[in-house]
Protein backbone atom coordinates (compact mmCIF):
# COMPACT_ATOMS: atom_id res chain seq x y z
CA UNK A 1 0.00 0.00 0.00
CA UNK A 2 1.25 3.51 -1.28
CA UNK A 3 -0.03 6.58 0.00
CA UNK A 4 0.71 10.10 -0.29
CA UNK A 5 2.03 13.37 1.70
CA UNK A 6 0.98 16.65 1.42
CA UNK A 7 0.01 18.26 -2.07
CA UNK A 8 1.89 21.25 -1.00
CA UNK A 9 5.04 19.54 -2.00
CA UNK A 10 6.60 19.61 -5.24
CA UNK A 11 6.57 16.56 -6.65
CA UNK A 12 4.18 14.26 -4.21
CA UNK A 13 6.75 12.36 -2.00
CA UNK A 14 5.98 8.62 -2.76
CA UNK A 15 5.65 7.08 1.24
CA UNK A 16 4.98 3.35 1.88
CA UNK A 17 2.61 2.97 4.96
CA UNK A 18 4.65 1.91 7.96
CA UNK A 19 3.83 -2.09 7.87
CA UNK A 20 4.59 -2.06 4.27
CA UNK A 21 7.83 -0.46 4.82
CA UNK A 22 8.80 -2.10 7.64
CA UNK A 23 9.98 -5.40 5.28
CA UNK A 24 12.73 -2.94 3.55
CA UNK A 25 13.78 -1.59 6.71
CA UNK A 26 14.13 -4.82 8.35
CA UNK A 27 16.54 -6.21 5.75
CA UNK A 28 18.49 -3.06 5.53
CA UNK A 29 19.18 -2.93 9.48
CA UNK A 30 19.79 -6.52 9.48
CA UNK A 31 23.14 -5.86 6.97
CA UNK A 32 24.55 -2.98 9.33
CA UNK A 33 24.51 -4.31 12.89
CA UNK A 34 23.06 -7.04 14.91
CA UNK A 35 22.92 -4.84 17.93
CA UNK A 36 20.73 -2.38 16.02
CA UNK A 37 18.48 -5.09 14.20
CA UNK A 38 17.78 -6.08 17.13
CA UNK A 39 17.05 -3.09 19.38
CA UNK A 40 14.50 -2.37 16.34
CA UNK A 41 16.17 1.40 15.28
CA UNK A 42 13.43 1.64 12.86
CA UNK A 43 12.84 5.58 11.09
CA UNK A 44 10.33 5.62 8.11
CA UNK A 45 8.18 2.17 9.86
CA UNK A 46 8.99 3.39 13.56
CA UNK A 47 5.97 2.48 16.10
CA UNK A 48 6.55 5.85 17.00
CA UNK A 49 4.37 8.18 15.28
CA UNK A 50 6.40 11.17 15.82
CA UNK A 51 9.92 9.23 14.48
CA UNK A 52 8.23 8.40 11.35
CA UNK A 53 6.16 12.00 10.74
CA UNK A 54 9.90 13.09 11.17
CA UNK A 55 11.89 11.33 8.85
CA UNK A 56 8.70 11.21 6.15
CA UNK A 57 9.01 15.46 6.86
CA UNK A 58 12.58 15.34 6.14
CA UNK A 59 12.32 14.12 2.59
CA UNK A 60 9.59 15.82 2.06
CA UNK A 61 11.52 19.15 2.85
CA UNK A 62 14.44 18.05 0.55
CA UNK A 63 12.10 18.03 -2.23
CA UNK A 64 10.50 21.57 -1.88
CA UNK A 65 14.12 22.96 -3.09
CA UNK A 66 13.64 20.17 -6.23
CA UNK A 67 11.18 23.31 -7.72
CA UNK A 68 13.60 24.93 -10.15
CA UNK A 69 15.59 21.03 -11.22
CA UNK A 70 15.10 20.06 -14.58
CA UNK A 71 14.87 16.15 -15.68
CA UNK A 72 18.60 15.00 -15.15
CA UNK A 73 21.14 12.51 -13.28
CA UNK A 74 20.65 12.88 -9.49
CA UNK A 75 22.58 10.10 -7.30
CA UNK A 76 21.49 9.56 -3.90
CA UNK A 77 24.73 8.62 -1.81
CA UNK A 78 23.74 6.29 1.41
CA UNK A 79 20.27 6.23 -0.12
CA UNK A 80 19.39 3.81 2.32
CA UNK A 81 16.00 1.37 1.53
CA UNK A 82 15.32 3.84 -1.41
CA UNK A 83 12.84 6.31 0.39
CA UNK A 84 14.06 8.77 -1.23
CA UNK A 85 14.66 7.28 -4.33
CA UNK A 86 10.80 6.25 -5.15
CA UNK A 87 10.32 10.12 -5.80
CA UNK A 88 13.88 11.57 -7.09
CA UNK A 89 13.36 8.50 -10.11
CA UNK A 90 9.60 10.72 -10.91
CA UNK A 91 11.55 13.95 -11.51
CA UNK A 92 14.55 12.75 -12.77
CA UNK A 93 15.65 10.85 -16.13
CA UNK A 94 18.82 9.06 -14.32
CA UNK A 95 19.06 7.56 -10.90
CA UNK A 96 21.80 6.49 -8.80
CA UNK A 97 21.42 5.03 -5.93
CA UNK A 98 24.71 3.90 -3.78
CA UNK A 99 24.78 2.56 -0.10
CA UNK A 100 26.96 -0.27 1.28
CA UNK A 101 24.05 -2.73 1.17
CA UNK A 102 21.06 -1.95 -1.88
CA UNK A 103 19.17 -5.12 -1.30
CA UNK A 104 16.58 -3.34 0.56
CA UNK A 105 16.46 -0.63 -2.03
CA UNK A 106 16.76 -3.33 -4.95
CA UNK A 107 13.56 -5.33 -3.40
CA UNK A 108 12.05 -2.02 -2.76
CA UNK A 109 12.45 -0.65 -7.01
CA UNK A 110 11.34 -3.89 -8.23
CA UNK A 111 8.00 -3.83 -6.10
CA UNK A 112 7.13 -0.29 -7.23
CA UNK A 113 8.26 -0.90 -10.64
CA UNK A 114 10.76 1.62 -10.58
CA UNK A 115 13.05 0.89 -13.50
CA UNK A 116 15.28 4.63 -13.91
CA UNK A 117 17.10 3.93 -10.70
CA UNK A 118 20.71 2.08 -10.77
CA UNK A 119 21.90 0.96 -7.63
CA UNK A 120 25.53 0.40 -6.66
CA UNK A 121 26.52 -1.90 -3.57
CA UNK A 122 29.90 -0.37 -1.87
CA UNK A 123 31.84 2.40 -0.27
CA UNK A 124 31.02 6.08 -2.46
CA UNK A 125 34.30 7.04 -1.40
CA UNK A 126 36.03 4.15 -3.05
CA UNK A 127 34.17 4.67 -6.22
CA UNK A 128 34.75 6.17 -9.46
CA UNK A 129 32.00 8.71 -11.65
CA UNK A 130 32.17 11.13 -14.61
CA UNK A 131 33.45 14.57 -13.31
CA UNK A 132 30.48 17.03 -13.80
CA UNK A 133 28.00 14.38 -14.32
CA UNK A 134 25.22 14.63 -11.50
CA UNK A 135 22.71 17.33 -11.65
CA UNK A 136 21.78 16.88 -8.08
CA UNK A 137 23.32 15.37 -5.08
CA UNK A 138 21.51 14.00 -2.17
CA UNK A 139 22.64 12.79 1.10
CA UNK A 140 20.69 12.39 4.40
CA UNK A 141 22.56 11.71 7.35
CA UNK A 142 25.81 10.35 6.14
CA UNK A 143 28.24 12.89 6.24
CA UNK A 144 28.45 12.46 10.21
CA UNK A 145 29.03 8.73 9.69
CA UNK A 146 32.58 9.65 7.55
CA UNK A 147 35.94 9.65 9.03
CA UNK A 148 37.87 11.23 6.09
CA UNK A 149 35.12 13.44 5.76
CA UNK A 150 37.12 16.12 3.44
CA UNK A 151 38.51 13.41 1.31
CA UNK A 152 34.85 12.32 0.77
CA UNK A 153 33.08 16.38 0.27
CA UNK A 154 36.03 16.74 -2.59
CA UNK A 155 34.71 13.93 -4.16
CA UNK A 156 30.99 14.64 -4.02
CA UNK A 157 31.95 17.90 -5.71
CA UNK A 158 34.29 16.54 -8.10
CA UNK A 159 31.36 14.65 -9.53
CA UNK A 160 28.64 17.49 -9.27
CA UNK A 161 28.05 19.44 -12.55
CA UNK A 162 29.25 22.99 -11.74
CA UNK A 163 25.62 24.30 -12.18
CA UNK A 164 23.74 21.24 -9.91
CA UNK A 165 23.61 21.21 -6.45
CA UNK A 166 24.10 19.42 -3.84
CA UNK A 167 20.93 18.66 -1.05
CA UNK A 168 22.00 17.05 2.27
CA UNK A 169 21.09 16.82 5.99
CA UNK A 170 22.90 16.14 9.15
CA UNK A 171 21.59 16.19 12.47
CA UNK A 172 21.39 19.17 14.48
CA UNK A 173 23.48 17.45 18.15
CA UNK A 174 21.74 19.95 19.90
CA UNK A 175 20.42 18.91 23.47
CA UNK A 176 16.84 17.97 22.38
CA UNK A 177 18.09 15.99 19.57
CA UNK A 178 20.77 13.75 21.59
CA UNK A 179 17.83 13.24 24.40
CA UNK A 180 15.08 12.72 21.55
CA UNK A 181 17.82 10.03 20.61
CA UNK A 182 17.65 8.33 24.33
CA UNK A 183 14.44 8.41 24.78
CA UNK A 184 13.56 6.65 21.19
CA UNK A 185 16.47 4.20 21.90
CA UNK A 186 18.69 4.98 19.01
CA UNK A 187 22.21 4.08 19.41
CA UNK A 188 25.28 5.59 19.37
CA UNK A 189 27.40 2.40 19.88
CA UNK A 190 30.47 1.92 17.60
CA UNK A 191 28.54 -1.33 15.36
CA UNK A 192 25.61 0.83 15.01
CA UNK A 193 26.95 4.01 12.62
CA UNK A 194 27.99 6.22 15.05
CA UNK A 195 28.89 10.26 14.81
CA UNK A 196 32.05 10.83 13.63
CA UNK A 197 31.33 14.68 13.47
CA UNK A 198 28.78 17.33 15.25
CA UNK A 199 27.11 19.58 12.65
CA UNK A 200 29.66 22.70 13.09
CA UNK A 201 32.28 20.51 12.42
CA UNK A 202 30.57 19.28 9.24
CA UNK A 203 29.20 22.63 8.04
CA UNK A 204 33.17 23.96 8.05
CA UNK A 205 34.30 21.51 6.16
CA UNK A 206 31.77 22.06 3.44
CA UNK A 207 32.63 25.82 3.53
CA UNK A 208 36.17 24.80 1.98
CA UNK A 209 34.02 23.27 -1.29
CA UNK A 210 30.69 24.56 -1.58
CA UNK A 211 28.61 27.97 -1.41
CA UNK A 212 26.34 27.14 0.95
CA UNK A 213 22.79 28.64 -0.86
CA UNK A 214 20.42 27.69 2.44
CA UNK A 215 20.62 26.46 6.06
CA UNK A 216 16.83 24.82 7.11
CA UNK A 217 16.23 23.80 10.55
CA UNK A 218 14.03 20.51 10.52
CA UNK A 219 11.83 20.49 13.66
CA UNK A 220 12.30 17.47 16.38
CA UNK A 221 8.01 17.94 16.82
CA UNK A 222 5.06 19.20 15.07
CA UNK A 223 4.94 23.01 16.75
CA UNK A 224 8.30 23.36 15.60
CA UNK A 225 9.81 24.65 18.11
CA UNK A 226 12.92 22.39 18.51
CA UNK A 227 14.86 21.03 15.12
CA UNK A 228 16.69 17.63 14.91
CA UNK A 229 18.24 17.97 11.72
CA UNK A 230 19.76 20.91 9.36
CA UNK A 231 18.93 20.79 5.63
CA UNK A 232 21.90 22.08 3.54
CA UNK A 233 21.24 23.65 -0.01
CA UNK A 234 25.32 24.09 -1.21
CA UNK A 235 26.44 24.58 -5.09
CA UNK A 236 30.27 24.20 -5.91
CA UNK A 237 32.50 27.33 -4.89
CA UNK A 238 34.19 28.11 -8.32
CA UNK A 239 37.35 28.20 -9.02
Amino acid sequence: MVDYMSKSSYKTLIRMAAQDFRVYETLHLKHYSPHKYARGEYTYSSSNFLVRWLFWYRLRRILEHLKDCRPGRVIDIGCGEGALLLTLAKIFDQCVGVDLNVEAAKKLMQHQGVENVSLIQGDFAEMTFKEDYFDLITATDVLEHIPDLSGFVKRIKKILNPDGLFLLTIPSENFFYVLGRKLFGFSQKEDSCPHLYNAKQIINILKGEFEILEKEFIPLNLSSLVSAFYLLKVKRRQK
